[in-house]
C-alpha cells in the first residue's frame, strides 16, 4: 500500500512536473512568437528605412548630379563672361590704338597746317616787300595815284582837293583815315574816305563801313567810300557791294 501511494505521488509529481513544463514550453513558444513579430516589426522597420536611406540618396544622387550641371553652366558662363570680357578689353585697346594715332596723325597735320600758313605768312611778306621794293612806295602812296585814276575813269568822280591822311573827331572818339578828300560829279558833292591795306577780308569791310557811317553822321556829308587793297578776298567783295563801298582792284596799279 505503502508503495502503492508513494508510485500514486510520483506520478503526480510527474503530471505536475510535466504541466510546468508544458506551461513553460507555451510561455516559451509565447515568447518566441512575441519576439519573431518583434523581429518582423525590426526587420519591417529596417527595411523601411533602408528604402527610404535608398529614396534619400537617389535624392542626394540627382541633386549632385543637378548641382554638377548648374556648376558646369555656371562656368561655361564664367568662361562666356571672359571671353566677352577680353573681347571687350581688345576692342578698347583698338580704339585708343586708333584715337593716338587719330590724334598723331591730327597733330601732324595740324603741324603741317601751321607751317604752311607759317610759309604763307612769310611768302606774303616776302611778296609784299618786293612790292614795297618794286615801287619804292607804302600802300597808301600807290593807293593815292590808283584811287584818283580809278574814280574818274569808272566813277565820274573828279576830286576837288588832294588824297591825304586825315583825322576825324566823332562823338570825343578820333577815327584816322588813310586817304581823304574832297570830289564831285556834275553838280554832286562827295567827301572821298579811302582805306588802303595790304589785306582785306569781310571783317575790314565792316569795320570800315562802321567808320564811314560814324563820320558821315557827324559831317553831315554824302560819302563816297573806297577801299584799297594788294589781296582781296574773294568773300569780301560781296559784302563791299552790300554795305555801298567800292573795293578798286590791285591791278588798277599798273593803269594809272
Amino acid at each position: 500500500m505503502r508503495a502503492s501511494r508513494e508510485l500514486e505521488e510520483a506520478q503526480a509529481r510527474t503530471e505536475k512536473r510535466l504541466d510546468e513544463l508544458a506551461d513553460g514550453q507555451r510561455e516559451m513558444q509565447l515568447g518566441h512568437a512575441e519576439f519573431e513579430r518583434d523581429m518582423r516589426e525590426a526587420v519591417a522597420r529596417l527595411c523601411d528605412g533602408q528604402s527610404r536611406l535608398q529614396e534619400g540618396q537617389i535624392a542626394l544622387q540627382k541633386s549632385v548630379r543637378e548641382l554638377a550641371q548648374a556648376q558646369a553652366r555656371t562656368e561655361a558662363r564664367v568662361d562666356d563672361l571672359a571671353q566677352a570680357q577680353k573681347r571687350t578689353e581688345d576692342s578698347v585697346q583698338r580704339l585708343a590704338e586708333a584715337m593716338r594715332l587719330g590724334f598723331a596723325r591730327s597733330e601732324a597735320r595740324m603741324d603741317g597746317i601751321d607751317q604752311r600758313i607759317g610759309g604763307l605768312e612769310r611768302t606774303m611778306r616776302t611778296e609784299i616787300g618786293k612790292l614795297t621794293n618794286l615801287f619804292g612806295q607804302s600802300i597808301e602812296e600807290i593807293a593815292m595815284e590808283v584811287v584818283p585814276f580809278y574814280l574818274a575813269r569808272e566813277e565820274g568822280i573828279e576830286l576837288v582837293s588832294e588824297l591825304r591822311r586825315d583825322f576825324f573827331k566823332v562823338d570825343g572818339q578820333e577815327f584816322e583815315i588813310d586817304l581823304a578828300g574832297e570830289g564831285r560829279r556834275g553838280e554832286e558833292k562827295f567827301l572821298v574816305l579811302c582805306e588802303a591795306k595790304n589785306s582785306i577780308d569781310i571783317r575790314e569791310v565792316e569795320d570800315f563801313k562802321g567808320t564811314v557811317a560814324k563820320i558821315a553822321a557827324s559831317t553831315g556829308e554824302h560819302v563816297h567810300a573806297v577801299m584799297f587793297s594788294s589781296r582781296c578776298a574773294r568773300r569780301a567783295e560781296p559784302k563791299a557791294r552790300e554795305l555801298g563801298i567800292v573795293l578798286i582792284p590791285w591791278e588798277y596799279r599798273l593803269e594809272s
